[in-house]
Parts: C-alpha cells; sequence; structure tokens
C-alpha cells in the first residue's frame, strides 16, 4: 500500500523531468498521510505548471516581436532574408523555382509630409494590411522598412502566377483609405520581381535585381505621370 504511491510518484516525477509533463498528477492513494503529501506535491505542479504556459508564452511573444513589423504585424527584415534563404535552399533541392516582389511606395513622402506621422504610420498600416489581403494562401508578406515591402512567392510553376500577384497588389492599392485626420489619400507601390534561379542564384543577387526591376518601374509611372500632367 506504501510502495505503490510511491512507486507513482517516482514515475510523474520522471514524466514531469523527462518529457515536461507538467499537466501530471498524482490520484488519491487512500493513506491519509500519502494522499496530504500528494496534494502538496501535485499544487506544486500546478504552480510549476502555470509558470511554464507564462515563460513558453513570454518567450513565443518575443521571438515573434523579434522577426515581425510592430506597426504592420508583417514580417520584418529579419524574417524575411531566414525566409528568402529557406526558399532558395528548398529549390535548389526541389529543382523548383520562386518569385521575389519588391515594392516601395510611390508618394509616401507626400502623405507623411501632409498628415504628420499619424497619417503615415495609418498609411503603412493601410498598405500592409491590403497587400496582405491582396497575396495568395502560401506567400509571405513583409516590411522591410519605412515604405518598402516584399513578398516571396514560393513554388512558382508558371511566370503568370507572380505577375497576377503583382496585379492583385496594385488594385488593392487603387482605393482610398481613411486617415486619422478624417481625409482619404491613395498610395501606389511600384514592384519589382525576380525569379530565382533565372534572375539571381542568390538571395543578395535576387534581391538587388528585384530591387533594380522595382526603380525602373517607379521611372516609368513617374514619367507616364509627368506625360499626363503636361497634356
Amino acid at each position: 500500500e506504501v510502495i505503490a504511491p510511491l512507486s507513482q510518484l517516482a514515475e510523474v516525477s520522471q514524466s514531469v523531468r523527462a518529457e515536461r509533463a507538467f499537466h501530471r498528477r498524482l490520484p488519491p492513494s487512500g493513506i491519509a498521510e500519502i494522499d496530504q503529501f500528494g496534494r502538496d506535491f501535485n499544487a506544486l505542479l500546478a504552480e510549476i505548471e502555470g509558470w511554464h504556459q507564462g515563460l513558453t508564452s513570454e518567450n513565443a511573444e518575443l521571438a515573434r516581436r523579434a522577426t515581425h513589423d510592430p506597426l504592420t504585424g508583417l514580417g520584418n527584415r529579419v524574417l524575411f532574408e531566414q525566409t528568402l534563404a529557406q526558399a532558395a535552399t528548398v529549390s535548389v533541392r526541389s529543382g523548383t523555382s520562386f518569385a521575389v516582389v519588391y515594392l516601395d511606395a510611390d508618394n509616401f513622402k507626400q502623405i507623411n509630409d501632409l498628415h504628420g506621422h499619424d497619417g503615415g504610420d495609418a498609411a503603412l498600416a493601410a498598405m500592409a494590411e491590403r497587400l496582405h489581403s491582396a497575396i495568395r494562401q502560401g506567400d509571405q508578406a513583409f516590411r522591410l522598412g519605412g515604405d518598402e515591402f516584399a513578398v516571396v512567392v514560393p513554388a512558382l510553376t508558371s511566370p503568370e502566377q507572380v505577375e497576377g500577384v503583382k496585379v492583385r497588389i496594385e488594385q488593392a492599392m487603387q482605393r482610398p483609405f481613411l486617415l486619422p485626420s478624417g481625409e482619404f489619400a491613395i498610395a501606389q507601390l511600384s514592384a519589382g520581381i525576380a525569379v530565382f534561379p533565372d534572375d539571381g542564384k542568390s538571395p543578395e543577387a535576387l534581391l538587388r535585381r528585384a530591387d533594380k526591376e522595382m526603380y525602373r518601374e517607379k521611372k516609368r509611372r513617374r514619367a507616364a505621370s509627368k506625360g499626363e500632367s503636361n497634356a
């Protein structure tokens, strides 16, 4: 009668220590002295379980903050670089392609100047929300800093896939969004596309190509805007 509860105590203790099974508890033994000890032991396990859950939650939140932009909730540059490297590794092993869409707001400075930092932050949050809603399930969106964004489009089977993502992003940005001042604004995103491995065989080369294509698109838009103004 005494050895069996002690064996259960040893088994539960080992499970908690080796497997982090903090939910385990000692069952009643029918012996008053041992049951009193069991209740104290279970109370200690409950405290440890609560402490462990809190620590796990805090660590998860710290990890999320380290890899996500606090304003928009999108992945930050750190997570983007990690994702880019992982996508390149997967593509080399599987023989598949993936694409990077590099994005930059065309008139963000104007919004920031006219409506202040609160308006600029609201614009960035709205752009991020629409960017996230425009991409496909499985694509990943990031804010790299300032008004720069990026999207990783994995497992490409045709160039039309990433072009379709770009078109949906452009369409999503055409609608005006509401600023804290009550005014509306529009911020278009110029996009540059680079496909692995055709446009670059390393994450760095791929990003340089996408950045170059983005500036080419921005220059084209500015020229078109000037042409419309002159007309």
